[in-house]
């Protein structure tokens, strides 16, 4: 009888070790094994549950990249046909260019969360050439809010009432 406790006692404590595993070997092995990472749309990334882009799954993504961050920061924004995405390259590329506004890249990285959505963490850029930037899209003040059209070109209308020059990034 006492066997039987001390069975069940030690199933229960290896089953957090085998979840363990479970979990290392579905986030680790693509990498591990040196597969492909995902080609997926920027749109595609951007709808990841931030739960699951925390986990650095490997992706490449593609498009146009509609606005650049100054050097020392280095991020950029791309967008395609179905959505837009920011990249997260604060490692300097190989030969030290940056992507510009126009440029069509290929990002190869690593999913993360992100601080309003899911982001990718460049490992690799490669500039394809150049492309024309997506239309901007008409938009309210409110339909911002909504987030509907983060990391888009949007184009919006009003009336500027009050302009002043603030600290300006140094380079």
């Amino acid at each position: 009888m006492k066997q039987g406790v001390i069975g069940s006692a030690s199933r229960r404590a290896l089953c957090p070790a085998v979840w363990c595993a479970i979990l290392f070997l579905a986030v680790f092995c693509p990498t591990l094994r040196g597969e492909e990472p995902q080609s997926i749309t920027p749109g595609e990334v951007h709808s990841i549950p931030r739960e699951k882009a925390a986990l650095a799954l490997p992706v490449t993504v593609r498009g146009v990249v509609t606005y650049s961050y100054p050097e020392h920061i280095g991020s950029f924004v791309i967008e395609d046909e179905s959505g837009g995405l920011y990249i997260d390259a604060t490692e300097p590329l190989e030969n030290g260019t940056r992507p510009a506004a126009g440029n069509m890249v290929e990002v190869s990285g690593v999913t993360g969360e992100g601080g309003y959505a899911p982001v990718v963490k460049a490992r690799a850029i490669r500039i394809l050439g150049t492309a024309p930037l997506p239309v901007a899209r008409p938009a309210t003040v409110n339909q911002l809010l909504t987030g509907r059209f983060d990391s888009r070109r949007v184009e919006i209308r009003g009336v500027v009432q009050h302009a002043e020059v603030r600290g300006q990034i140094r380079r």
